[in-house]
């Protein structure tokens, strides 16, 4: 029987400077002949690639994936065809040619599917709840802490409330099935960068949506009343309408409560200042006197901003200095695609810029080098445009995070999201993810 060599499809260097829809148009009409050269193919920059990211990827490329995989059936059964004709295959040969055909097109089907389902959103519309409330004429909330009651009056300015006219929080569940064995390395991320100090809030671009992280517990904003200061904590200080979706939680706790691997969006909520907080964050926060803290409090024009809310599994005292379970490991990366896909998904066509960062590294005792890892690898797989994060003074693990992930792409590029996760378990402790103590 004849045999196709792999290099009669490396295309002259050339081509690699024509325009992008050549390359899709050579993938595609290749693609039935590398179905048979054993899932790999040498495509266009002279690298073996795996069929099933390579049909994954194309499948992107298109509006509508039915096409493709129709055009995909209809040219492997041609080409079937005239490899059965052209090397005169045994009935035996035939056969086992076409059940490899048939299992290799499951294979793509399914890999297609899961994009469609990845697309779609993996929630079912009866889950989704969500409060829509409009501020004007509230009271400030009783029980404020003197400080942030104070910060809540200069924040308001002249006006006689806090008008937030249609704060919107959304509640969104998923499930994991239909990601587990997507291709972890079949997408990427436009850009990372690293920045200094806490999150700022850039005023949105025409064609971009910047959306912030909120890093809190399943009880959304529990704590802010209080007289401590964490980014959760300062980031409604910031947007004080938040205060009032806190009520409305207290009131229904059922709609402000996340469950496993559910998210939040916030839409509506205006920044109406800043706050200094490297000057006193955290429990230093009550110990000032009030003229300290309002000193730290600017006021600014008021900006809308758009908020992520994503809860972080809970390390346990006896988990410290142990090497990650998996099952953490999936919360924190679920969550992070769950986030940054669905955030890409309702901001279509518009480009996305995420802002994170050190997410349960504090109180939590979370590993800020596991936690950057997990959602690099999440805004690449949820094909984020810009991601923005903010590791503080964990920049070496940031580095490190960026290093693990760029280091594994090469030798394992057909891995699944599930076999990603699984590795990063097995050798948790030679990588140094394991669980760091709580901090105050």
């Amino acid at each position: 029987m004849g045999t196709v060599q792999t290099n009669y499809f490396v295309t002259n260097e050339y081509l690699l400077n024509e325009k992008s829809y050549f390359r899709e148009a050579l993938d595609l009409v290749t693609l039935p002949v590398r179905a048979f050269l054993n899932g790999h193919v040498v495509d266009l920059r002279g690298t073996s690639v795996a069929l099933k990211r390579n049909v994954f990827d194309f499948s992107k490329t298109i509006a509508n994936p039915n096409l493709a995989l129709l055009v995909s059936r209809v040219l492997r059964f041609a080409v079937f065809v005239l490899f059965a004709y052209f090397y005169n295959f045994s009935l035996v040969s035939s056969g086992l040619l076409c059940l490899k055909y048939l299992i290799e097109s499951s294979s793509i089907e399914n890999q297609i599917r899961s994009m469609e389902q990845k697309s779609e959103g993996p929630e079912s519309s009866k889950e989704v709840r969500s409060i829509t409330l409009d501020t004007t004429g509230l009271e400030k909330p009783e029980k404020l802490h003197s400080h942030k009651s104070a910060i809540y009056d200069k924040m308001k300015g002249e006006k006689s409330w806090i008008e937030d006219t249609n704060i919107r929080l959304t509640i969104y569940p998923f499930k994991r099935d239909g990601v587990k064995q997507l291709p972890i390395f079949s997408n990427k991320c436009g850009e990372i960068k690293a920045h200094e100090g806490f999150f700022f809030y850039p005023n949105a671009k025409e064609l971009q949506e910047e959306w912030t992280a909120n890093f809190s517990t399943p009880q959304l904003f529990s704590k802010c009343l209080d007289g401590d200061l964490t980014q959760d904590e300062l980031q409604v200080m910031e947007h004080p309408g938040l205060y009032h979706i806190k009520r409305k939680i207290d009131e229904k706790p059922e709609i402000g409560t996340l469950k496993e691997d559910e998210i939040a969006l916030i839409t509506g909520a205006k920044r109406r200042g800043a706050f200094l907080a490297n000057y006193c964050y955290g429990k230093q926060f009550a110990s000032r006197s009030t003229d300290d803290v309002q000193g730290y409090a600017f006021k600014l024009d008021e900006a809308e901003s758009r908020i992520f809310c994503m809860s972080v599994p809970k390390v346990l005292p006896e988990q410290v200095g142990k090497p990650y379970k998996k099952e953490d490991l999936e919360a924190l990366f679920y969550r992070s695609y769950h986030a940054f896909s669905k955030i890409k998904a309702l901001a279509k066509p518009q480009r996305i810029r995420i802002h994170t960062g050190n997410w349960g590294c504090g109180s939590s005792g979370h590993n800020p080098r596991v936690v950057a890892l997990m959602q690099v690898a999440a805004a690449h797989l949820a094909g984020v445009d810009v991601l923005e994060y903010y590791p503080l003074e964990a920049k070496k693990d940031w580095q490190i995070a960026i290093y693990y992930y760029e280091s594994l792409k090469p030798g394992f590029s057909s891995w699944t999201v599930d076999e990603f996760l699984t590795d990063m378990a097995m050798r948790a402790q030679d990588r140094g993810f394991v669980y760091k103590s709580h901090r105050d």
